[in-house]
Formats: structure tokens, sequence, C-alpha cells
């Protein structure tokens, strides 16, 4: 167990992208969360929804990288998904 893996699940949890499990969870009740998971879409949907998120903030971070390289007197490498 990571140290960021307790706030990992909490914020999985609050999109409803998934179950919160506890270390010593039985091979059973895994096996159960992992189909419920599975077969449920509302967990598909705000997983989905989450990565989306996740990949917006990315990208808004590599304008900022770009912006401070360039105010910074480098040059734009053109990398930046965002004018």
């Amino acid at each position: 167990m990571g140290r960021d893996q307790p706030d990992n699940a909490s914020r999985v949890v609050y999109a409803g992208a998934g179950i919160r499990m506890r270390k010593n969870t039985s091979t059973a009740a895994l096996r159960a969360a992992v189909a419920r998971v599975i077969d449920d879409p509302r967990y598909r949907t705000a997983a989905r929804y989450m990565a989306a998120r996740l990949a917006a903030e990315r990208d808004d971070d590599r304008a900022v990288d770009e912006l401070e390289r360039v105010a910074a007197g480098g040059r734009a490498t053109g990398n930046s998904t965002r004018p």
C-alpha cells in the first residue's frame, strides 16, 4: 500500500467510478466487487468522466509549462495541446 492509495480510493469512490476495499478483503468479496463494477454501467460512465477531467487537467498543465518556458526566455516547443 502506497501512502496515496487511500486518498486516491476516496476520489474514485466520490466520483462514483469504483468501490473502496480494505487491504484484507477476502477473495470472494473482491471478486464480487470487481463483478459489480464491471456489470454496472454507472461505474464505467463515471470512470470515463473522471478520465476526461484528469486529461483536461494534464493538458492545462502542459499549456502552463509552455507559457512558463516562453516567459523565462525559452523557445516554445509546440508540445502544448492548447493555444
